[in-house]
């Protein structure tokens, strides 16, 4: 058996007897033992046994050191694992501030990558405003980083700034970052987003803030304790009562603000201590009119009391709102004198003044209607509208009512026939409106109307006068026009013919000059009649100026009609004349048009055609006349 001396290791040799066996194997081994070693081939045995055992607890160790040297390596690799998948942000910054060592969740939150963020200053990634901030204050949180935290602003991802809050721990260098050495010291930090927090705390501020403003904007406020004494008041109270804010503040309620149920049973605190309403209908608010001595003036306030609870329910005090209806009060008082005079006005007024609801029920109806209808007031008030209004104008009325009702309009003039007790009709005009019933809320007609009876008669009367002839009583002019018109348009609706008879009184001016003017008007008149008898009561008679005159009718089919009509008066003024014994004679020169449907003729050019036919025949009558 040969062994090298190397592997005889000075740590298994302990003892001197030991360290003396070991210089005589090294002796046999090289040969130079003498005959005073004569046990020494024993001895190497046991040393060899001994060096045996050794080298089973050698390798007994060396693979316990293995197998914790695995455990140790598969606990790097967990914590490897925990660090890039943590739920939070972490990384490991050096004390200058460098990212040595980031995980994905903060490599989310950055939108960034690992790689791109290892190596980079942790300002770099800040707004300028946190960036000045994180450099001031990040040496002496690396120092002492326990129970302190950093909160900065990144540069915006997807446009929007993230804030993050830093909590760290110092420990030694892992040995995981090469470049560091395990004497040096680094931070273990935790990023946690808290934008959300933020924008939170920043909304309940802002709502904080909003809330005070509308305390110290709104109307005069006071909140009072369980206790009677004043938690808070706003500038507007204080304007009312004439004192600071700080001198109201813990003050008893009753001695700023008297009031004679204070402190009685009637009082409203003692009625919340004692779970009692606040007032009959039960309604979580109570209202209270009160009269101040302000300066030189008495004014009015209205004063609104509600509970203050907390989430259970539990009383926590009063919040009494103070309303200066001083004005409202002077209004309403003026209203209610306004509404007076508007009933006398309404009750005494000459106009006829009727209410009634969208079905016709009549509501209301002044002295005047009353008494134009012939009705007493328990009578028109158990008809309907249609009981008083024509029928031939219901219809109409009714139209004009929905339209202001569909809001259309606000109100409307109409004009319609009313009938009385006794049937006379009324002829009225007027507004009608829609409104609210006080009572009900719901919409009525509210009319209020005039008799126009009386003027209606006298417009028909002008108007008759305006397109009639006053010599003759046939229509003038103006009123053959519009009849004619109208008829000429009737005609090309129903597709008919129309003839118009042009006809001249001859001789008139021999008359006028030989037997005088008034015989003269007589002649005229009498032609008036002749065209009465000839022509129907239909037809349209018109002189239209002088010795002129125009008749428009529908004439007869299949028959010559103007030759016909043209003998027939010159019967008729011949028996006119005989019989009332004329010293002269009706003689006429006539002229017609036909109005045929679509010849887009006009009453103008028809009247123009007859006047050219006509003198064309008075000429001829002269040039026979001077041939004989």
């Amino acid at each position: 058996m040969t062994f090298k001396t190397d592997i005889i290791c000075a740590q298994f040799v302990n003892t001197p007897k030991e360290k003396e066996l070991l210089e005589k194997a090294e002796r046999f081994l090289a040969g130079r033992f003498d005959s005073s070693d004569d046990q020494i081939e024993d001895d190497i045995r046991s040393l060899i046994q001994k060096l045996r055992v050794y080298q089973i607890e050698l390798e007994i160790q060396n693979e316990e050191l293995q197998q914790t040297q695995r455990l140790l390596e598969d606990s790097k690799s967990g914590y490897v694992q925990l660090f890039q998948h943590c739920p939070i942000g972490l990384a490991i910054i050096s004390e200058n501030g460098i990212l040595e060592k980031v995980n994905e969740t903060l490599a989310i939150m950055l939108a960034k990558s690992a790689l791109d963020l290892t190596g980079l200053p942790v300002h770099e990634l800040l707004t300028n405003d946190s960036k000045d901030l994180f450099l001031g204050r990040f040496r002496a949180f690396f120092k002492n980083p326990e129970q302190k935290s950093l909160e900065c602003i990144c540069l915006p991802v997807h446009h929007k700034n993230r804030i993050l809050q830093m909590r760290g721990a110092r420990l030694q260098a892992p040995l995981i970052i090469n470049h560091i050495t395990q004497k040096e010291y680094v931070l273990v930090v935790t990023f946690q987003d808290i934008t959300a927090e933020h924008e939170l705390q920043k909304e309940i501020s802002n709502s904080r803030n909003e809330l005070n403003q509308i305390f110290e904007s709104a109307v005069p406020l006071q909140v009072i304790g369980l206790d009677h004494r004043i938690l808070n008041v706003n500038q507007a109270f204080c304007q009312i009562v004439n004192k600071n804010k700080e001198d109201l503040i813990g003050e008893f309620c009753h001695e700023i603000w008297p009031s004679p149920t204070c402190m009685t049973d009637q009082c409203i605190l003692q009625r919340v201590l004692s779970n009692q309403p606040l007032n009959e209908n039960d309604a979580p608010y109570f209202d209270q009119e009160k009269d101040l001595q302000v300066g030189n003036e008495i004014r009015r306030y209205l004063i609104k009391t509600t509970v203050k609870r907390d989430q259970t329910g539990r009383p926590l005090g009063l919040i009494k709102a103070i309303l200066d209806i001083t004005e409202r009060a002077k209004t309403e008082q003026a209203l209610t004198f306004s509404e007076e005079r508007y009933r006398s006005i309404i009750e005494n007024s000459s106009d006829l003044i009727l209410t009634f609801s969208l079905d016709g029920t009549i509501l209301f109806a002044n002295q005047a209607l009353q008494e134009a209808l012939g009705y007493q007031t328990n009578q028109i008030t158990n008809l309907d509208f249609q009981d008083i209004c024509h029928p031939d104008y219901l219809t109409h009325c009714q139209q004009t009512f929905h339209k202001i009702l569909s809001n259309a309009s606000r109100q409307n003039k109409i004009e319609t026939i009313f009938r009385t007790a006794r049937g006379k009709e009324i002829e009225v005009e007027g507004t009608v409106s829609i409104q609210l019933n006080e009572e009900e809320q719901t919409p009525i007609v509210r009319g209020i109307f005039r008799d126009i009876s009386l003027r209606k008669s006298l417009e028909n009367q002008l108007r008759i006068i305006s397109i009639t002839d006053e010599l003759t009583g046939l229509l003038n002019r103006r009123g053959f026009m519009e009849k004619a018109s109208a008829a000429i348009d009737s005609a090309e609706i129903n597709q008919r013919e129309m003839t118009l008879l042009y006809v001249d009184l001859d001789g008139m001016k021999n008359i006028n000059d030989t037997l005088g003017h008034k015989v003269g008007d007589q002649a005229l008149k009498d032609m008036a009649i002749v065209l009465r008898t000839v022509f129907r009561q239909d037809d349209i008679i018109s002189r239209i100026g002088g010795d002129e005159f125009v008749i428009l009718f529908t004439p007869s089919q299949g028959v010559p009609i103007v030759p016909m009509l043209a003998k027939r008066l010159d019967e008729h003024a011949y028996r006119v004349c005989q019989a009332n014994k004329r010293p002269y004679t009706l003689a006429m020169s006539i002229g017609s048009d036909t109005y045929h449907p679509g010849s887009q003729n006009s009453l103008e050019q028809m009247l123009s055609k007859a006047d050219a036919a006509m003198y064309a025949i008075k000429e001829q009558r002269k040039c026979r006349r001077s041939e004989d």
